[in-house]
């Protein structure tokens, strides 16, 4: 009897057999797990072209794809360089009021490897000054009278401008920095200076301007046409309707400079913006786990989210104040709001808190100053009007007192669709009831209730502002010259708050020009052309999935850049 000997090849491919499938079954590959963070919006951006954006949503967009000179950080809520290394120096001459100074970032570079340069910053510039080109924000930089290059690698260049304004500093660098290969393949704004370009609407006959201005605004970014900033990321595709996913920029310049402000950090891999106009949809897709983030939440969901254990359990949610107001607007030119008894008697009518515990659920605080950082221990130089009858009532009566015969009756007008605007407006009428003022409500489509606001035609009305972080100039809404041309709904004519205002127009010194609005505030609160009533929270909702995911005051009150996916 013989024994089966192994065959020692055989035996050996055997073995080599089973450990590649050992191999195998032990180095298959996991599925991969998306680190695209998924956002819920409630509205699609009208454009990305950084020359036409209309919108809050576009523009953050814009931002995370070109960026500008100068920028308000985040966090810390100030100025800061972003192209440039820094705030510009600003200074003046014999010849021109003010000299802006910048110096760009020698190592900044578009998203297809080529460096950012002056004539990028110059192109920009140019292309968001002309009226031709750009109708819509040409104004805005109409105080920019000049740019000269500084130095032999074009890496500094200075802003000239004949007028004074405090805000020149932010406006001379916050529009976005295009390529100008991209935007203006064949110069054409090469061949034009900056006067000409800001006179070029008086020129029917340029037709190379005219025919350049149909192409650039033609670029929309919704086709093929490749995204090509400097910030951190670039549109990967944009579904119409749906949703615009952007993607990291490989090899990004700006990872160098990850300490240097928010606008450096670039954690995100990926993220998606999901339009949904409706808000129950949208809530109920978030409770779903199928958004990492959603933000305007309405109040009344907000606080049932809060007390939703499951919810809770999965989300963060944040409340921060919005730098924006909601102001009750008295139209001086009536007969019986020109008084300012009358004024006074419907500003200690109003009910705040109970607006903002009934209609905002307390997701709002009030209104106490016009500007932005001010709050109940800082706004000291504001008057402010709480809730008080019986003092309401010895105003109305004084105002009697002169004028027994007439009528106390006036109109409430509103945006048709504003539910909480409405809402106020009811809860005004209850108020002003029990001083003896009748009160109608009346409301209008927006483009009319704007034609009629804009006319001097409504009585009271509720409105909104917003600001920034940086002190707001309220010449447009509050200076005689700003009636026909600007928002001054008020009819509001005051010679001494046309003087501070005019001053601080021209102030470039930051603790004056504070002592100069303070005493704004202190004048048109006594004056009372309006009432700032409320400062809405923004309610947020972040995936506990999501790393550094932080709630700020600046809109749209996140840095989506900054967070990364768990």
């Amino acid at each position: 009897m013989h024994l089966l000997t192994p065959n020692p090849k055989v035996y050996f491919s055997a073995l080599l057999l089973l450990s590649v499938l050992s191999s195998c079954i032990q180095e298959q590959p996991k599925e991969k797990v998306s680190s695209e963070i998924k956002i819920s919006e409630s509205a699609e951006p009208s454009s990305i072209n950084p020359f036409f954006i209309r919108d809050e949503l576009g523009f953050y967009i814009c931002s995370q794809i070109w960026q500008p000179l100068l920028a308000v950080d985040y966090q810390k809520e100030v100025l800061v360089g972003v192209l440039a290394e820094e705030r510009p120096q600003i200074s003046s001459s014999e010849n021109w009021s003010m000299e802006i100074k910048y110096k760009l970032r020698k190592d900044a570079k578009f998203s297809n490897g080529k460096q950012v340069k002056y004539s990028d910053v110059l192109f920009s510039l140019k292309a968001n000054i002309s009226p031709l080109v750009n109708p819509f924000y040409s104004s805005y930089y109409e105080f920019i009278d000049s740019v000269s290059v500084d130095c032999a690698d074009s890496s500094c260049f200075t802003i000239y401008s004949k007028d004074t304004y405090y805000l020149s500093e932010f406006s001379s660098g916050d529009y976005f920095i295009v390529s100008e290969d991209q935007f203006d393949p064949e110069h054409t704004l090469r061949s034009y200076s900056i006067a000409q370009l800001k006179n070029a609407s008086e020129n029917k006959s340029d037709t190379t301007l005219i025919n350049y201005a149909e192409e650039i605004q033609a670029i929309d970014f919704r086709d093929s046409t490749p995204t090509i900033g400097s910030a951190p990321y670039a549109v990967d595709s944009w579904m119409a309707g749906e949703k615009m996913k952007l993607t990291k920029v490989l090899n990004w310049w700006g990872e160098n400079h990850r300490e240097a402000n928010s606008y450096f950090k670039a954690n995100a891999e990926s993220f998606s913006f999901y339009f949904i106009e409706d808000a129950t949809t949208a809530i109920n897709a978030l409770e779903n786990g199928d958004f990492h983030l959603m933000r305007a939440i309405p109040p009344k969901q907000f606080r049932r989210l809060e007390k939703d254990e499951r919810f809770s359990s999965q989300f963060d949610l944040k409340s921060v104040p919005r730098f924006a107001y909601q102001y009750l607007g008295f139209n001086l030119s009536k007969p019986l709001l020109s008084d300012i008894r009358v004024r006074k008697a419907i500003a200690y009518s109003v009910p705040t808190s109970e607006i903002i515990d009934n209609l905002y659920y307390g997701l709002a605080s009030p209104c106490l100053s016009f500007q932005p950082q001010a709050d109940e221990s800082t706004a000291n130089a504001t008057a402010k009007y709480d809730l008080n009858q019986d003092s309401a009532k010895a105003y109305i009566n004084a105002f009697r007192a002169d004028h027994p015969n007439k009528e106390l009756k006036l109109t409430y007008t509103y945006n048709a669709g504003n539910d909480k605007r409405k809402a106020i407006g009811l809860i005004l009428k209850e108020s002003l009831k029990d001083i003896g003022i009748e009160l109608e409500i009346e409301t209008y489509e927006w483009t009319v209730y704007l034609e009629k606001l804009r006319g001097g035609e409504l009585d009271l009305f509720l409105n909104g502002a917003v600001n920034s972080a940086i002190t707001p100039d309220l010449s447009n809404s509050f200076h005689s010259s700003a009636i026909q041309s600007g928002r001054n709904y008020f009819q509001y004519q005051d010679e001494l708050s046309d003087q501070l205002l005019d001053s601080i127009h021209d102030c470039l010194d930051a603790e004056k020009r504070d002592r100069l609005f303070s005493k704004l505030e202190k004048r048109i609160f006594e004056q009372l052309p309006m009432l700032p009533l409320i400062q809405p929270m923004e309610t947020i909702a972040f995936s506990k999935q999501l790393q550094n995911a932080n709630a700020y005051r600046l809109r749209p009150n996140f840095w989506v850049a900054e967070i990364s996916l768990e």
